[in-house]
């Protein structure tokens, strides 16, 4: 018996006779070193991708080829399962929205992955992506449209070629873990999602600008590990926004250098801990609006070693500093200075003040703030300290004289 290949009309069908081309049958044929039952029919000339032929047999579980493509019947619908000719170099590849009646609802695991493309068409039938499905393909452009609810893990991983990712129409809560492994992302545009799972876009090298969604509630362990190109970091979330973030999210990003006045990116010590620049860009900040309270939120305080008043300031007042920690911080304090409130100093994070190592401990005082102040000492006796609920201890360094003592506020 003959057996025959069918092809698009890029290709013309083959027999290992001469002879006219036989009715078509199901039969079996073996493809890419894989037998599957199937039953093969010629498209004709021209076209549409969406066949209407009737005898092809869909029964549940059944392999059919289309269009270079495999597809499976699961529950009534197709499944992309890969291509018939996954070594050939392809242009662009137009997924059927359906094939017989049956629409295609899903691309299987791995049935792109490392497939020579440059455009990949996805109808709007299509609801799944699974894992694998284009690791490593050579893919530029592909669009993912609304109905595409869920994308499976390392999807999009070791893609070089695909720059760009539009997400945003899509109805995906979460990013599965390695969505973006190692491939050459520059640009994602993101849907609401609640989650950016473990590793997601672990190595993506040419990553520079990401914004977080506004209801992300969560960044598992290396989200962004190694992301050596990411610069900047932004969110739509409000600074006190709940997100739990993890201590190694941003391992390795050594090129980051701004990020969102996040409570949870302000107060975990853990985070950024490979971040050079951002140490650089938040180890001082000058406030520039004084205040009866005045809260700093921008900076994480891992980073923060200086807080300068500008020279126009009068006084701080009582709880004027509440959201910083004083346990790295030197405050440094202009000439103009006639008032100082010690309730300024107060802070949620005492315990943390305590427990470090350049806290010292004067006369059973626990030094509380370590001052720069730009006067002489004389200057600094006729600032009025005001005395609080608990005494306090501060260093003071006086720059004009150049000397360091210990007051009692």
């Amino acid at each position: 018996m003959s057996s025959y290949f069918v092809r698009n009309s890029d290709f013309t069908a083959k027999t290992e006779t001469e002879t006219p081309h036989p009715t078509p049958r199901t039969e079996s044929v073996e493809i890419n070193n894989y037998l599957t039952d199937t039953t093969v029919k010629q498209p004709e000339e021209n076209a549409p991708h969406n066949s209407t032929d009737t005898d092809i047999k869909m029964e549940e579980g059944k392999t059919i080829i289309y269009d270079d493509m495999v597809f499976k019947v699961k529950n009534g619908a197709l499944v992309m399962k890969s291509l018939v000719y996954k070594t050939r170099i392809y242009t662009s590849i137009f997924l059927p929205s359906a094939v017989n009646g049956l629409p295609v609802v899903c691309i299987d695991r791995n049935a792109f992955s490392n497939v020579k493309v440059k455009h990949i068409h996805v109808p709007g039938t299509v609801e799944e992506i699974d894992a694998h499905a284009f690791d490593g393909c050579t893919v530029e452009r592909i669009n993912i449209p609304p109905s595409i609810s869920r994308i499976g893990e390392y999807t999009f991983a070791n893609t070089q070629q695909l720059q760009e990712v539009d997400l945003s129409l899509s109805n995906i809560k979460d990013l599965a873990a390695y969505t973006f492994s190692n491939s050459a992302i520059k640009a994602v545009k993101l849907p609401e999602i609640n989650k950016i799972q473990t590793n997601c876009f672990e190595s993506c090298y040419r990553l520079e600008h990401f914004t977080l969604p506004h209801n992300l509630e969560e960044i598992e362990s290396e989200a962004f590990l190694n992301c050596i190109g990411l610069k900047t970091l932004t969110s739509k979330s409000p600074a006190d926004a709940n997100i739990r973030v993890s201590a190694t999210a941003f391992k390795g990003c050594v090129a980051l250098e701004n990020i969102p006045p996040l409570v949870m990116f302000r107060d975990n010590y853990k985070l950024f801990s490979d971040c050079k620049l951002l140490e650089k860009q938040y180890s001082n900040i000058v406030i520039s609006e004084l205040g009866t309270v005045l809260k700093i939120t921008e900076p994480p305080l891992r980073f923060l070693k200086y807080i300068t008043i500008p020279d126009e300031a009068y006084a701080i007042g009582s709880f004027a500093l509440l959201d910083y920690s004083p346990k790295e911080v030197v405050l440094r304090l202009p000439k103009s200075i006639k008032l100082f409130h010690p309730n300024a100093l107060l802070t949620k994070t005492q315990v943390k003040t305590i427990e470090s190592d350049i806290v010292t401990t004067v006369d059973g005082y626990t030094i509380q703030a370590r001052i720069e102040y730009q006067g002489t000492v004389g200057d600094w006796k006729n600032v009025t300290k005001l005395q609080g609920h608990v005494r306090y201890s501060v260093v003071v360094t006086c720059i004009s004289d150049n000397i360091t003592f210990i007051d009692y506020i």
